[in-house]
């Protein structure tokens, strides 16, 4: 939770308004099965020009079917994915790989490497921050993924928020990289009152400054494993305590829906300007509440909305 209330009011209306929304590729028929509950729900996807694979991910140790597709006379991209291999970039990597592509993984530790060629892909070590690296990871890339990796010993964080970007930015543009889909984050569109987020927000316009490069900001909504972040809490008050509760609206997101938007965005050939909100499920603070609270035997459960003024 953690962001303020504007944030998620303009979100709520944004994804209600965006036909651009596509509320993950889960579909709009997925079924609102109690969270986080299995949700086995499967997309029926055709097209006369496509055929379908299916595959099966595993979500929060709940399993569900997802329906992949894949262009008949698909081209082999080379890509380049960012973010080592964390929650978004090793499913995304797996997937690109899976379909053929040429892949190459950033990771700034060495001993990634085997984990990254395991899965068919080639690892590059180095920071993203580092431009001249960049530019020789980049070269020959038709596609990057680019995300701004955590970086706690930041001092100033929507500096650093910048500074990737701004080499993102150098080095696509001297190596001549078309498309950069960037996984920014939901209120990126807000100059203020965001919090970190207005790092994104730096970073979107940096970005999208570039001439001759189609960048796709992907802007999802709150992650499901950020929840963790209030074990502590929960074991030691019974509460979820916030700045925004009760009946507030959480769109939450799976980070392997996140993956899956990715990779489709990553290997389109109609390469434009766009935003994409990627969402999972949408549920009150309330309802989060009692359903992690009925899982784990605190049935009164109650999320605390805690003053910031």
């Amino acid at each position: 939770m953690g962001v303020s209330r504007k944030v998620i009011k303009a979100e709520t209306d944004h994804y209600v308004r965006n036909d651009q929304l596509n509320p993950a590729w889960l579909g709009a028929q997925l079924a609102k099965e109690r969270w986080p509950a299995t949700m086995p729900q499967l997309v029926s996807l055709l097209s006369d020009s496509t055929f379908v694979r299916q595959t099966r991910h595993v979500c929060r140790k709940h399993e569900f079917c997802a329906v992949s597709l894949l262009h008949q006379n698909n081209k082999v991209m080379k890509i380049v994915v960012t973010g080592s291999l964390g929650n978004i970039s090793k499913p995304l990597a797996r997937e690109l790989t899976a379909k053929g592509h040429d892949v190459t993984v950033i990771s700034r530790k060495a001993e990634k490497e085997p984990e990254i060629e395991a899965l068919g892909a080639k690892a590059a070590v180095g920071s993203v921050e580092d431009v001249a690296f960049l530019k020789t990871v980049f070269a020959g890339a038709d596609a990057v993924y680019g995300m701004t990796p955590p970086n706690f010993g930041a001092t100033d964080m929507i500096g650093y928020y910048r500074n990737v970007a701004k080499a993102y930015a150098e080095a696509a543009k001297s190596t001549g990289v078309k498309h950069i889909v960037y996984l920014s984050s939901y209120g990126a569109d807000l100059e203020d009152g965001s919090g970190i987020i207005i790092g994104s927000h730096h970073a979107e316009g940096i970005l999208n400054e570039l001439e001759g490069v189609a960048v796709t900001c992907l802007r999802p909504g709150y992650f499901y494993y950020n929840l963790y972040n209030f074990l502590g809490m929960i074991k030691s008050q019974g509460i979820i305590g916030s700045n925004f509760g009760g009946d507030d609206k959480l769109i939450m997101v799976s980070s392997l829906d996140i993956a899956a938007a990715a990779a489709e965005e990553l290997t389109t050939t109609n390469l434009q300007h766009k935003v994409r909100y990627i969402a999972s499920e949408e549920r009150t603070c309330t309802e989060v509440a009692k359903l992690i609270g009925e899982a784990i035997g605190k049935p009164d459960l109650q999320p605390i909305t805690v003053s910031t003024s």
